[in-house]
């Protein structure tokens, strides 16, 4: 009769490493365990994701004096950065949070790093034209919107009533008036005075 070799200590303790692994690996219900559910995601997302632009930049009207927004939406930035170049001349106004010009009515603010904003204030009609939202990204990626700066037609009805009053001041228009002479009834004798003078410019 042959006798059953009992299992070794070394034999006991591999079949419990063998459990434990296989619990490890999938629970009792069959589901993954919660340190490979995060392996597997981790495994699934993309290593890095391509910055893109939500929507496009709205055009906007403004008049002289106030100021206008530019909204940029970016999704993905990661490490990439977002700068706001005037589109003309290709200047630089800010990168990221920083503005580089050394134009005081310019800011730019973010939210989360999704949402840019560039701002003008005391809007002039130099400002008018188109600016660049641009991703440093292989290839650069970029979006352009416009302001149209509206000069209101009270300053220009300023600025020509300014200059019909100076020409007024230094060239007096001449109205003419008849004058009845006492000594002379019938005899009607043409005379001019000056519109903003009490003394006569010419006399016929």
């Amino acid at each position: 009769m042959l006798l059953r070799r009992s299992p070794t200590m070394e034999t006991v303790c591999m079949q419990i490493v063998l459990v434990l692994l296989l619990l490890i690996v999938h629970r009792l219900d069959g589901s993954l365990s919660p340190a490979l559910q995060d392996l597997n995601q981790s495994q699934q997302l993309p290593v890095d994701l391509e910055p893109e632009f939500e929507g496009t930049i709205q055009n906007i009207s403004s008049p002289t004096g106030r100021e206008a927004i530019l909204t940029c939406s970016v999704k993905n930035l990661g490490r990439y950065k977002v700068g706001w170049l005037r589109a003309s001349d290709q200047t630089v106004l800010a990168l990221q949070g920083r503005v580089v010009t050394h134009n005081s009515r310019i800011s730019v603010v973010h939210e989360d790093f999704r949402t840019w904003r560039l701002r003008i204030r005391q809007l002039r009609e130099s400002d008018r034209g188109c600016y660049m939202c641009q991703i440093n990204a292989s290839p650069m990626k970029k979006q352009i919107g416009c302001i149209d700066v509206q000069v209101e037609l009270v300053h220009r009805a300023d600025r020509y009533s300014n200059t019909e009053a100076a020409f007024q001041e230094h060239f007096p228009v001449c109205v003419p008036i008849w004058r009845i002479f006492p000594n002379s009834i019938s005899t009607l004798r043409p005379m001019r005075l000056c519109e903003h003078s009490r003394s006569a410019c010419v006399t016929l």
